[in-house]
């Protein structure tokens, strides 16, 4: 069982990082060229941008942290449209001790879903890449070094 368990998240941060690694083939790496707005994920022409400007540090409290961002959504990114349509603006609860990244309500603040690299893709899908940068962007450490290398430094 716990050869499986293991084997199934070595599978599921292989799978989330070909497809980060794959959106960035098929998608502009930069909004318009703004080192500012960085492609974190991309879906069926649809490319998400994490905005690095918008990340507010909103508590440290260590184990537990809490960061906002806001991701920029541009349809038919990959045929070379620029027009961002949506900004989702996300919010994370970190605890480093269990690990645990949890997307919160931005009104409320309560607990929505929990991220983690071995979930499928329909849960994690733009949010996790967001939580796991702007984690980074603010401490300069990988919360569950999910990614590849060039994810982070980009």
């Amino acid at each position: 069982m716990k050869v499986f368990r293991v084997l199934a998240l070595l599978i599921s941060t292989l799978l989330l990082t070909f497809s980060i690694s794959l959106a960035s083939s098929i998608y502009p790496p930069y909004l318009n060229g703004d080192t500012n707005l960085k492609l974190i994920d991309g879906h069926m022409g649809t490319g998400y941008y994490y905005d690095s400007t918008s990340v507010v540090n909103m508590l440290y409290n260590p184990p537990y942290y809490q960061i906002a961002v806001n991701v920029a959504v541009v349809p038919d990114a990959h045929k070379g449209n620029t027009a961002i349509s949506r900004v989702i603006p996300l919010r994370f609860y970190y605890n480093i001790d269990k690990p645990e990244i949890l997307l919160l309500n931005n009104n409320t603040g309560y607990p929505i879903t929990y991220l983690h690299p071995d979930q499928p893709l329909s849960i994690s899908r733009v949010r996790l890449p967001a939580a796991e940068k702007a984690f980074y962007q603010i401490y300069n450490l990988r919360f569950f070094d999910s990614f590849s290398n060039e994810f982070y430094w980009r």
